[in-house]
């Protein structure tokens, strides 16, 4: 299929490149994201997205593929199309079912801040009402906390956890990486986002307040302890670019915390290896969910 092809495919609303997973797709081929776009078009592997209510919130996912199921869970700033390297390759073995968080993506807001226990609260109340009783996890810093969260609050719920570059302490994130953040104005990287957030979030013109929002958590939560990460039961591969945002020592006693838990560390790569990086990240989450 030629480019043009893809494009017409894809239609002039599709095809913006502010749903190229926000500031992820610095550096990024658009064609990649295309080939997404026409994989979620014409394949058989995928499905439609769909709107459900919990609580205050209408939240936006999406299932794709068959079998066991697989939560998928974005990290800040972004939205399910963030996962556009892992959705098409996991769908051919799991039923792929991907998230908005609550005022992220598609999903709308409410006046109350985020917080990673509001976040866990909504993505188990989307497993009940799918009748889904115990699922692999698969998480992308914030979407990786929220997946901590989940674990410790329901331990029958998740057979499997995988965390990308996510802390289960704010001090644990490397304080000169929040820089770039420090001037909203000014950052590339949040221009980035805003064009994301401003084209398919239902309420672009929140985007002030969900800035402040999201900054609030990431310097004030998560704030679990060694004891409570004891409570996870699961079996857990928990990941992070030998380049991240979060401190290395940190993440090993992340792991050194949780009973089952086993640690990659991807050479090369930084907080964005799932896009940068993603055969070796893809191979390692397959082959952990598989054994």
């Amino acid at each position: 299929m030629t480019k043009f092809a893809k494009r017409c495919l894809v239609g002039i609303g599709t095809l913006s490149l502010a749903v190229c997973a926000a500031y992820y797709v610095i550096n990024q081929s658009v064609d990649e994201y295309l080939d997404y776009m026409v994989w979620k078009a014409l394949s058989s592997d995928a499905g439609d997205g769909k709107y459900t209510q919990i609580d205050e919130t209408n939240i936006y996912f999406e299932i794709h593929g068959d079998g066991e199921p697989l939560l998928l869970l974005h990290g800040g700033f972004t939205s399910i199309d963030s996962f556009y390297k892992q959705i098409p390759l996991f769908a051919k073995n799991y039923r792929v079912i991907a998230v908005d968080s609550r005022g992220h993506g598609r999903s709308n807001d409410t006046t109350e801040p985020f917080n990673y226990a509001d976040m866990s609260h909504k993505m188990s109340t989307l497993l009940e009402q799918l009748r889904i009783q115990k699922t692999r996890v698969v998480g992308w810093s914030d979407g990786g906390v929220i997946g901590l969260d989940l674990a410790m609050r329901n331990p029958g719920l998740v057979s499997k956890l995988v965390t990308f570059g996510s802390n289960f302490h704010h001090e644990g994130l490397i304080p000169n990486q929040m820089s770039d953040f420090d001037n909203s104005e000014d950052s590339e990287l949040l221009d980035l986002a805003r064009i994301s957030y401003q084209t398919i979030s239902p309420h672009p013109e929140k985007w002030p307040e969900f800035i402040k929002k999201t900054l609030t958590m990431w310097r004030t939560q998560p704030t679990y302890t060694i004891e409570q990460l004891g409570k996870i039961t699961a079996a857990t591969l928990v990941m992070v670019g030998d380049d991240d945002m979060i401190k290395l020592s940190h993440t090993e006693t992340l792991v050194e915390a949780i009973d089952n838990a086993t640690l990659a560390v991807i050479p090369d790569s930084t907080h964005f290896a799932p896009i940068e990086n993603p055969e070796p990240v893809n191979r390692l989450i397959l082959a952990f969910l598989a054994n």
